[in-house]
C-alpha cells in the first residue's frame, strides 16, 4: 500500500514538474527563492556578486538574516549538481516523497498500518507540498524536520532515557535552523517531558532530561551563534530579524499580510523590499538617526522599538490584526507566499483539482473530536491502557507543539507557507478520523458512520467559510508572470500581463504595471508610448519617485528640463536619499544654467554615492562654469577614486582635494564658486579652513571675517576665528569669538575650554576655572574639561579638588590616559606615592610608549628604595627615547649608589 501511494506521489510530482519547467519563472527566483538562490550559489562558487539591480546583502561578513538552513541544503544540492535548478525541485519532491513514508510510520507508530497508510496518502497528493516542494523554499525540509522532532519526541517517550532527550534536543535544533520561531516550542517541550516523567513516578529525571535536551538544541545552533558573533561583534542566536519582522506586522500600513513597512520608499526608495535591501535600510536608518553607520542590533532595536510603540499606542488595532491573522492561519484561502499561491494553484491543471485547506481542517477537527471520545471511553489501541496512554501523551506534545508554533507567528505576518509544517500532524488526526469512519462502516454502525461524514462534511462547510477579510491578489499575480516574461524576453507575453494586472485595480501593483509597459515600450524604442505609460502610472501614484525619476529622464532627453526639473522634485520629496536622482537634478539645472543648485544637488549626489563618477565629473563642469579652470581634467580622471564631497560642511570638492593633496585646485574651485554664489558661506568657511591648515592665518582671518559679515551668528566662524586668534598669540581677541560662541550656545562646551585655556596660559586661574566650570554647568561634560579644572585647581595648590576632577574624567572614560597621568602628579605632590604609583600604571597601560611616565615612576620607585624597579622603568624610557638625558642620570646616579 505504501509503495502504491508513494507512485501516485511520485507521478503527480512528475506532471507537476513537467507544466512548471515551461512556466516563464522557473528559471527566475524572485524575493525570498531569489535569496536563497544566491546564498546557495554564494556558498558553493565563493562568488558574491549580486544580481543585476539588487544591493548587496553582505552575507559573508554581517550576522544571518534568516536562518541557515535552507540555503545550506540548497548549496550541497547545487554543489553536488552544479546548480541546475531543475535537480533542486527533483531533490526536493523527492524529499517530499520521503515524507509522506515518514508520515507513514508516525500514523503507523500511534495508531496503527491503516492510519499511517491514510496520512501518507494525504501527504501523497495533498497540493501545498508539490506546489512548495517545486519552489527555491524551506517548507518541504522544515515538514521532514518537523516530523523527525514528532518521531524523536515518540522514541523518547517509549522509552524516556538521557540520550533519547538529548536526541530529541538535537531535532528541535535542526529544526531552528530553518524555522527559527521553533525555539519557542523549546519551553513547552520541556513541560510536556517533565508531565510524562511525573505521571510515570520520574519526576527527579526531569531536571537531567530538560538540561539534555537543551543542551542538544544548542549544539547545534551554537555554530550559527558564534559565527553572527564573529562577524559582527553582536549576540544572535540565529537571526537579526526579529525586531523588523515585528515592525512589519504591527505598523500603520500592515494587513496582517503583506511585508510593508512605512518608511521603505524613503529609506531605500521603493515600497518593497527583500533580504537584498537590508543593509540599505540600516544606511537609511542611519542616516535617519544622524549617524554614520549603525550595527544590526540597533537596527533590531529601532524596528522592534517602533512594532512594541504601535502595539502600546494603540492596542485595539494590534488585537484585531492578531485576531485577523489567527483567522488568517486557519482560513480557507491560501495566503500569497512570495507567489500568489491562491492563483497557482487554480491556473496548475496538476494541482486545481486537489483538495485544498478547508478539508485539512475538518478532517483533523473530526479525527480529534473522534479520538479525545475513544480515549475517553476507552476505546481503541486493542483495550491497552498503556498504548492509550502513549497516544494521550504524544497527541498532547503534537497539539501543544502546534499551538506554540502558530501563535508563534501571530505578533508578525501570516503565509501559506508558514502552516505547512503543520499540515502533517493536522493529517495524522485526519487519519485516525477517516478510519475510524471506515472501522464504523466495517462494524455495520452505519448511523455512527453517517453522523461521522455528515459532521465531517459540515466542518469542510464551515472550514470554506472566510472570517477574515483576505483577497487574493489577482493583480499580482499577473505583475509576476509579465516580469518574468519580460526578463526572457517574451516581450509580447509580458505586456499581456501587465495589461491583465492594470485591469485587476491592484492597489500597489498598478502604477508598477504601467512602468513595465514603459520599459517594454522603451526596449522597442517607442518613447512616446513610453512618456504616455509613464503619466499613467503617475495618476495612480502621483508620488512614485521611480516614475518620477524615469519620466524625468525622458523629458531631459526631449529638452523639457523645466519639467524634468519638477519631476525629479517631486522623487526627491518621497526619497531623498536616492543618489541618482540628486545626480539627474542637477544634470536638468546645469543644462538651465542654474549652476549653484546643480553644484547642491551634486555634492549631494557625492555624499550619498561616493563613487558616483560622473557627478564628480558634471560638478567640475558645474563649478568652472563656462571657463576652463585649471586641472579641471584632473577632476575627470580622479573622480572614480576620491572620496565623497560633504555638502553639509562645504559645497564643493575642496575639502576632498585638500585630503588629496592638492589644496591649491581646491582654493581656486572655491573661488570659482564665489563668481556664482558672490554670498556663499559654506566657501569662504572652507576656502578659510583651507588657509588655516596651511598656515597662512591671515588670509584665513580675511576669509573667516568675510562669513561673520554674511552671518555674524556662524558658530564655525567664530570659534575657528578664535582659535586661529591664539594662534597668533592675540589673546584677548581670542577669547571675545569664543565668548560669541558661548552667547550662540551657552552649552559649547568646547567654546569654555579654549577660552578657559587661554586664561590658563596667561596664569589667571581664576579666570580659567571660571569658563571650566561654565562649561561643567552647561554642557555635557568632558573628559577635556575635567582634566583642565584639574590642572587649573593644582597649580592653585587645590590638590583634593584637582583630583576629584580627574576622578570625575574617569568615571567617563576610564581608558583616559590624561587624567591617570595628571592624578598621578597630584599624589606626588601629596606624598601619596603608592597611588601616585597605580595611576602612573594605568596610564601607562593605554600609553606603554609614554618616556615621561617611565621617568617619573622610576623616580619614585626610587624614593621608595626600588631600585632594581626604577632602573627598569629608567632603561624603558631610554628604550623608547634614547636621547632622553634625565633617564641616563637616573642610571648612572642608581649604580653609583649601588657600587658604594
Amino acid at each position: 500500500m505504501l509503495g502504491l501511494i508513494l507512485l501516485v506521489g511520485l507521478l503527480l510530482r512528475a506532471a507537476y514538474l513537467y507544466e512548471i519547467a515551461h512556466e516563464p519563472d522557473f528559471a527566475i527566483p524572485t524575493l525570498d527563492p531569489q535569496f536563497h538562490d544566491y546564498w546557495a550559489s554564494g556558498l558553493v562558487s565563493g562568488d558574491w556578486t549580486p544580481p543585476a539591480g539588487l544591493p548587496d546583502p553582505k552575507i559573508p561578513s554581517t550576522p544571518y538574516g534568516r536562518p541557515p538552513g535552507y540555503p545550506y541544503f540548497l548549496a550541497l544540492v547545487y554543489f553536488l549538481s552544479g546548480g541546475r535548478y531543475l535537480v533542486a525541485r527533483v531533490v526536493q519532491m523527492l524529499v517530499g516523497l520521503v515524507n509522506a513514508a515518514f508520515a507513514f510510520y508516525l500514523g503507523k507508530r500511534l495508531f496503527g498500518r491503516v492510519v499511517g497508510s491514510i496520512v501518507a496518502a494525504f501527504m501523497a497528493v495533498y497540493w501545498g507540498f508539490i506546489y512548495f516542494e517545486g519552489e527555491l523554499s524551506a517548507p518541504v525540509v522544515v515538514v521532514f524536520l518537523t516530523l523527525l522532532l514528532m518521531h524523536a519526541a515518540c522514541w523518547w517517550l517509549d522509552n524516556p532515557t538521557h540520550p533519547r532527550a538529548f536526541a530529541v534536543g538535537l531535532a528541535l535544533g535542526l529544526l531552528a535552523l530553518f524555522r527559527s520561531n521553533v525555539l519557542l516550542c523549546g519551553p513547552p517541550l520541556v513541560a510536556w517531558m517533565a508531565w510524562v516523567l511525573w505521571r510515570r513516578a520520574r519526576f527527579r529525571r526531569c531536571f537531567v532530561a530538560a538540561l539534555l535536551t537543551a543542551a542538544g538544541t544548542l549544539l547545534v545552533i551554537a555554530p550559527v551563534t558564534i559565527r553572527n558573533y564573529k562577524v559582527s561583534g553582536e549576540f544572535f542566536l540565529i537571526t537579526y530579524n526579529g525586531g523588523v519582522n515585528l515592525y512589519i506586522g504591527n505598523n500603520e500600513m500592515t494587513d496582517g499580510v503583506m511585508p510593508l513597512i512605512p518608511e521603505m520608499r524613503e529609506l531605500t526608495g521603493s515600497l518593497s523590499w527583500t533580504c537584498f535591501h537590508y543593509p540599505l535600510i540600516m544606511d537609511g536608518i542611519a542616516r535617519r538617526l544622524g549617524k554614520e553607520t549603525i550595527t544590526f542590533g540597533e537596527a533590531n532595536d529601532y524596528f522592534g522599538q517602533k512594532g512594541w510603540d504601535f502595539i502600546r499606542q494603540q492596542p485595539g488595532r494590534a488585537a484585531k490584526l492578531v485576531g485577523k491573522k489567527a483567522l488568517l492561519f486557519w482560513g480557507p484561502y491560501e495566503i500569497t507566499s512570495n507567489k500568489v499561491t491562491h492563483y497557482a494553484k487554480r491556473h496548475s491543471r496538476v494541482l486545481r483539482y486537489l483538495p485544498g485547506f478547508p478539508l485539512v481542517l475538518a478532517l483533523f477537527v473530526l479525527g480529534l473530536v473522534l479520538l479525545a471520545g475513544d480515549m475517553r471511553r476507552g476505546d481503541g489501541q486493542g483495550g491497552d491502557p498503556e498504548a492509550r496512554r502513549r497516544v494521550v501523551a504524544m497527541s498532547a506534545f503534537i497539539l501543544l507543539f502546534g499551538f506554540v508554533y502558530f501563535a508563534s507567528f501571530l505578533p508578525f505576518l501570516v503565509s501559506g507557507r508558514f502552516r505547512v509544517p503543520l499540515i502533517p500532524l493536522l493529517f495524522l488526526f485526519g487519519a485516525y478520523g477517516v478510519a475510524r469512519v471506515v472501522q464504523f462502516a466495517r462494524e455495520r454502525r452505519f448511523v455512527r458512520a453517517g453522523a461521522a461524514v455528515g459532521a465531517g462534511a459540515a466542518l469542510c462547510a464551515v472550514a470554506a467559510i472566510p472570517l477574515a477579510p483576505y483577497v487574493p491578489e489577482k493583480d499580482y499575480w499577473h505583475l509576476q508572470r509579465a516580469q518574468a516574461f519580460k526578463l526572457i524576453d517574451e516581450l509580447e507575453n509580458a505586456a499581456a500581463e501587465y495589461e491583465q494586472a492594470i485591469e485587476a485595480h491592484g492597489e500597489f501593483t498598478g502604477a508598477m504595471a504601467h512602468t513595465g509597459l514603459a520599459e517594454i515600450a522603451l526596449r522597442q524604442g517607442r518613447k512616446d508610448d513610453a512618456i504616455g505609460y509613464y503619466r499613467e502610472g503617475l495618476a495612480i501614484d502621483p508620488a512614485n519617485p521611480n516614475i518620477n525619476n524615469n519620466l524625468g529622464l525622458l523629458l531631459a532627453e526631449r529638452g523639457e528640463f523645466e519639467a524634468a526639473v519638477r519631476l525629479y522634485e517631486t522623487a526627491l520629496r518621497a526619497v531623498a536619499t536616492h543618489p541618482g536622482i540628486h545626480n539627474n537634478i542637477a544634470t536638468a539645472c546645469a543644462a538651465l544654467k542654474q549652476w549653484d543648485k546643480a553644484v547642491v544637488h551634486y555634492g549631494l549626489a557625492l555624499k550619498l554615492d561616493p563613487q558616483l563618477a560622473s557627478a564628480y565629473c558634471n560638478l567640475a563642469i558645474a563649478l568652472a562654469h563656462e571657463g576652463e579652470y585649471r586641472k579641471a581634467e584632473a577632476l575627470y580622471n580622479e573622480g572614480v577614486r576620491l572620496g565623497g564631497a560633504d555638502p553639509d560642511s562645504v559645497p564643493t570638492l575642496g575639502e576632498t582635494l585638500e585630503t588629496m593633496g592638492e589644496p591649491d585646485l581646491a582654493i581656486e574651485l572655491y573661488h570659482a564658486l564665489f563668481e556664482l554664489d558672490e554670498l556663499n558661506i559654506k566657501a569662504y568657511a572652507g576656502v578659510a579652513n583651507l588657509f588655516a591648515v596651511q598656515g597662512k592665518l591671515e588670509e584665513a582671518v580675511k576669509h573667516y571675517l568675510r562669513v561673520l559679515e554674511i552671518d555674524p551668528s556662524h558658530r564655525e566662524a567664530n570659534f575657528n576665528l578664535g582659535a586661529v586668534m591664539a594662534a597668533q598669540g592675540r589673546r584677548d581677541e581670542a577669547i571675545a569669538y569664543f565668548d560669541k560662541c558661548l552667547e550662540l550656545d551657552p552649552a559649547d562646551v568646547e567654546a569654555a575650554n579654549h577660552a578657559g585655556r587661554q586664561y590658563a596660559l596667561a596664569g589667571e586661574l581664576d579666570e580659567a576655572i571660571r569658563y571650566y566650570a561654565h562649561a561643567l554647568e552647561n554642557g555635557t561634560p568632558t573628559p577635556e574639561t575635567h582634566n583642565s579644572m584639574g590642572n587649573a585647581l593644582a597649580a592653585q595648590g587645590k590638590l583634593d579638588k584637582a583630583v576629584t576632577h580627574y576622578q570625575a574624567a574617569l568615571e567617563i572614560d576610564p581608558a583616559d590616559r590624561v587624567a591617570y597621568y595628571n592624578q598621578a602628579r597630584v599624589l606626588t605632590l601629596q606624598g601619596k606615592i603608592g597611588e601616585a604609583l597605580e595611576s602612573y600604571a594605568k596610564a601607562l597601560e593605554n600609553y606603554p610608549d609614554n618616556a615621561r611616565i617611565h621617568v617619573n615612576m622610576a623616580q619614585l620607585y626610587e624614593q621608595q628604595g626600588r631600585r632594581q624597579t626604577a632602573i627598569e622603568h629608567y632603561e624603558a624610557a631610554i628604550e623608547i627615547a634614547p636621547d632622553n638625558a634625565e633617564a641616563k642620570q637616573g642610571i648612572e646616579r642608581l649604580r653609583a649608589t649601588e657600587q658604594e
